[in-house]
């Protein structure tokens, strides 16, 4: 660039120098302002380029600053990221060792607790040994109790034969089996179940009550005697009472249809099948007593009604005085 305005300032200065020939000659003044406007303005164009030179050289300079800053702050951002990742490790490896710690401890305390179980069945072995050799030991007593020493030597020699082929469970069953008595056994017979019909029937009836004839029905004899005996001592106001105390219970018992009654010392079962007619009887007792209560009380008090008047004469007045008043 330089060199260009250099040759183009010589150019100009030649053409200012040069002498002019002919008719369109220039005068010399002339010539040389021009060659003057010339190389001003070659000198502004020149100043102009350093300008521009000027301005870009700085504008490299930003962009060397600029790419200077911007790979420092790739470092920076490469350098965070790297102690992100170290850090992100770091955590990962930590939480892998409290893992295997826990992992760790959980076996121990699942040894531990497999240990405690061990033991426990250990000692629950150990106590039902014991309690093994203990019913062995009162089997073996009630079988000398029972049939004399003859047998319980029998059911050792049997254990003893035995003991080879089975184990301790097996041989205390045999000795167990031996000394109670078989379940297959007919067992004895039941107790005869009552009639529920002819116990209501008794309740029902009013001399049957208070005299016990419905505990003697049932089998309660000393308490039917007890009844009976009351009933003598207290002309009959014992026995009233009693029989009455016993009529609400059994009849309390009808109207729940229960099977069984067990109240005050009457005990007894009853057929499914006399359920039923003793339900029935029961209403009807209840049935009997209202209308009996309802009729004593009317009765009474229509007799109130219906009584005699007498005449009352108070003596004591003056004489010839007498005042004469109805009274029931």
């Amino acid at each position: 660039m330089m060199s260009r305005n250099l040759w183009v300032a010589a150019h100009v200065l030649f053409v200012a120098l040069r002498p002019s020939t002919g008719s369109d000659a220039v005068p010399t003044s002339e010539r040389h302002m021009a060659a003057t406007r010339r190389l001003e303005a070659i000198a502004s164009i020149a100043e102009l380029e350093a300008d521009v030179t000027d301005a870009s050289c700085r504008l490299l300079q930003v962009d060397a600053r600029e790419a200077s800053k911007a790979s420092m702050r790739s470092a920076q951002n490469t350098f965070a990221a790297r102690e992100q990742k170290n850090e992100v490790e770091q955590v990962n490896r930590t939480a892998a060792d409290q893992k295997a710690s826990m992992r760790s401890a959980q076996n121990n305390l699942a040894a531990r607790e497999q240990k405690n179980e061990v033991e426990q069945l250990n000692r629950t072995a150990a106590g039902q040994k014991a309690a093994s050799a203990q019913r062995v030991s009162v089997a073996d007593a009630l079988v000398q109790s029972a049939e004399g020493p003859g047998a319980a030597a029998a059911v050792a020699g049997t254990v003893q034969a035995r003991k080879e082929s089975m184990d301790l469970g097996q041989a205390i069953s045999l000795v167990i089996s031996d000394a109670l008595p078989d379940p297959d056994a007919p067992a004895s017979p039941p107790t005869k179940k009552k009639s529920k019909v002819i116990l209501m029937l008794l309740e029902m009836v009013p001399v049957c009550g208070p005299i016990g004839l419905d505990r003697f029905y049932l089998g309660s004899t000393k308490t039917g005697l007890a009844k009976l005996t009351v009933c003598i001592c207290t002309c009959l106001v014992g026995g009233l009472v009693w029989g009455l105390i016993d009529a609400i219970i059994v009849i309390s018992n009808s109207l729940s249809r229960s099977q069984s009654i067990n109240s005050l010392g009457l005990e007894a079962e009853f057929d499914e099948d006399e359920t039923e007619p003793a339900f029935y009887l029961a209403c009807i007792a209840v049935v009997v007593q209202l209308l009996c209560l309802c009729f004593c009380t009317g009765w009474r008090y229509m007799g109130s009604k219906q009584a005699p008047k007498e005449d009352t004469v108070i003596i004591g007045a003056p004489a010839g005085a007498r005042l004469i008043s109805a009274a029931r």
